[in-house]
């Protein structure tokens, strides 16, 4: 590269050197938003104040699962449910907008069956349901206007689950 500036000029004019400097400074400052410290990761995003629901759904999901592997014979009255939570779990995966959510690590929501007889299980899980209930009422009356339907169903679904699981 040629620089056709004067090397010395009487009048204050720039130098070769200068010039060149300046030159190298300006690459420099191109070149440097590459370098690798100076790239900033985002900061993960805070968490929603929907997770802990989330988490309470895949716990009761879980204990659904344990009690049916505990208990077959309650397999017909408790699947039906258990696929409401999955359902549940979908839906709140989706509105909470985090794809790293969506993968939970295996054996975080192994839950026990809740009791040596089926009767015991089915109470037990009348007792997370109603746990459950207001959980998701509470995460309801604090959550914004948009994600007030999904709650309130969630809320529905889980009374409803109280009252099936009612022992006649």
């Amino acid at each position: 590269m040629v620089f056709t500036v004067t090397v010395l000029r009487r009048d204050g004019g720039w130098s070769r050197r200068a010039v060149l400097g300046i030159a190298g400074a300006v690459a420099a400052v191109g070149v440097l938003p590459g370098c690798s410290w100076l790239d900033r990761e985002e900061p993960p995003p805070p968490p929603d104040p929907l997770e802990p629901l989330l988490a309470g759904t895949r716990r009761l999901a879980a204990r659904y699962d344990a009690a049916i592997a505990a208990f077959p014979e309650l397999t017909t009255r408790l699947q039906p449910l258990r696929e409401t939570h999955r359902a549940h779990e979908t839906a709140l995966l989706q509105v909470i907008g985090r794809p790293e959510l969506a993968s939970p690590s295996p054996g975080n929501w192994s839950a026990p069956a809740g009791g040596a007889t089926p009767a015991a299980a089915v109470a037990a899980l009348r007792e997370a349901e109603l746990a459950g209930q207001a959980d998701a009422t509470e995460a309801c009356l604090v959550a914004p206007a948009d994600r007030a339907p999904l709650l309130g169903s969630i809320v529905a679904a889980r009374a409803c689950h109280a009252e099936v699981l009612t022992d006649d």
